[in-house]
């Protein structure tokens, strides 16, 4: 009996220590000092989230370009894409969150994207009691037919 006790200990070990490394590294979604992008590194505490938000959105929007795929096919929406921004300041782990359908088009659309958020220059990294933290973004891309 005591045999198959020590067998199981070992083997749930293991997982207890890697479950409570992956949750020190877990992204947040907010946190004390939020990530800044852009010219808002400079930007008050409070005001850093607003501030990135919108310099993101103006990046992103000077640099897409609507697939001319998705643009014959008539295809277009908002498009969400979820992000790490990690403690260096880098991102990381860019993915889908909402497409827009599943056609060719819209596929195009994904990875335009996609393309643009994996693009992005670093930011400052958040910090949570002055340590720096992984920050899950979400950015949404609007793609619209004129």
């Amino acid at each position: 009996m005591m045999r198959y006790l020590f067998i199981v200990a070992t083997l749930i070990m293991p997982f207890v220590a890697f479950t409570q490394s992956n949750v020190e590294d877990q992204a947040v979604r907010r946190c004390e000092v939020m990530p800044a992008f852009g010219d808002c590194v400079d930007a008050p505490t409070e005001d850093l989230y607003r501030c990135s938000s919108a310099a993101l959105m103006e990046y992103v929007g000077a640099r897409i370009s609507y697939p001319e795929l998705a643009m014959e096919m008539e295809v277009q929406g908002t498009i969400y894409i979820v992000f790490i921004i990690e403690k260096d300041g880098s991102v990381d782990d860019v993915r889908i969150m909402r497409g827009v359908g599943d056609n060719k088009g819209a596929l195009a659309l994904e990875t335009e994207a996609i393309r643009i958020v994996k693009d992005l220059p670093d930011f400052r990294p958040g910090t949570e009691g002055g340590e720096e933290v992984r920050v899950q973004f979400v950015v949404p891309v609007k793609f619209v037919l004129e």
